[in-house]
């Protein structure tokens, strides 16, 4: 794909994190706090618009190899925060790991991708979500008086 032709998907919240994830591969390891905040809500998604990206450039280096496990890892850090529930199990992001591998000829490239392969499958199963604060127990149902916090 040519320099400044932009991919069309069908949403622009798909563009949006296809051009952040295309953005965050520019950068060298360690990616954090880079895009911690738009890769954390993503999970398995980050691992779809990586291929993306992998499909539109020649081989990856070491160091861009690197940067994609970034990308994988900290797209799973805080599963919490992941919006859609099916991206919370990371079988994109595993298949792409196993591929990876197979071509992998650095040796921290090819321990990284143990240790990112252990960080996955060790996820938790059940995501406990945090309450968030200052929320009525019945949804559409003004607070009392009583039910405020206290200053």
């Amino acid at each position: 794909m040519s320099p400044g032709v932009t991919r069309g998907f069908s949403s622009p919240s798909m563009q949006w994190n296809y051009t952040c994830v295309k953005e965050y591969m520019r950068y060298p390891s360690p990616l954090s706090p880079i895009g911690d905040g738009v890769l954390g809500m993503m999970g398995d998604e980050a691992a779809f618009y990586v291929s993306v990206v992998m499909s539109e450039m020649p081989t990856l280096t070491a160091a861009q190899t690197l940067t994609v496990l970034d990308i994988i890892h900290n797209s799973f850090k805080q599963m919490d925060a992941i919006q859609n529930i099916a991206y919370r199990k990371p079988r994109r992001s595993l298949a792409m790991l196993k591929t990876i591998q197979a071509t992998a000829v650095d040796q921290t490239v090819k321990e990284r991708i143990a240790a990112e392969t252990t960080f996955l499958a060790t996820l938790p199963e059940k995501i406990t979500l945090k309450p968030y604060p200052n929320i009525p127990a019945r949804p559409g149902v003004m607070p009392t008086n009583e039910a405020l916090p206290k200053p």
